[in-house]
């Protein structure tokens, strides 16, 4: 079990300010997101960015229980969402990209989330990592309700 932390903006634990306004800043908060081996990951992020990501994936869940209902399989669309934060000038950035395909898994409870996080701050860490369904959505929802 591993715990990652990747932050920006002040006092997100990384060091690293993304921006100038301490307003944004302290409107951060850490999404927690539990990955299938028992670690986690958090990041600091704007309330409105998991807002997004909470919609795709309702939206995914949507698109199985459609699925579910269809006498002969058909081909439905996959799932992209980009988010960026910061990057103004000389400033890093973090860039999340979630991507899912329900073509690719029977039902919602087997699918997963292809998850990607890059920060260009210093040096630069980027951390791909596939995600049960479940456990992002779990964790989104556990953001939300303490936010």
């Amino acid at each position: 079990s591993s715990n990652y932390s990747i932050g920006t903006g002040a006092g997100a634990g990384a060091g690293v300010t993304v921006d100038g306004d301490v307003g944004l800043a302290a409107k951060r908060r850490g999404l927690t997101l539990h990955l299938s081996d028992g670690s986690t990951l958090k990041v600091q992020l704007e309330p409105l960015h998991v807002v997004e990501m909470k919609q795709a994936t309702l939206k995914f869940f949507d698109l199985f229980k459609e699925k579910e209902t269809w006498e002969r399989p058909r081909r439905l669309d996959q799932i992209k969402v980009n988010l960026k934060s910061g990057g103004d000038h000389d400033r890093a950035s973090l860039e999340m990209r979630l991507f899912m395909n329900p073509n690719a898994y029977p039902t919602a409870f087997q699918a997963k989330v292809l998850f990607n996080l890059k920060h260009s701050g210093g040096n630069g860490v980027e951390v791909s990592t596939e995600i049960p369904l479940s456990k992002f959505s779990e964790s989104l929802d556990l953001y939300l309700s303490q936010n």
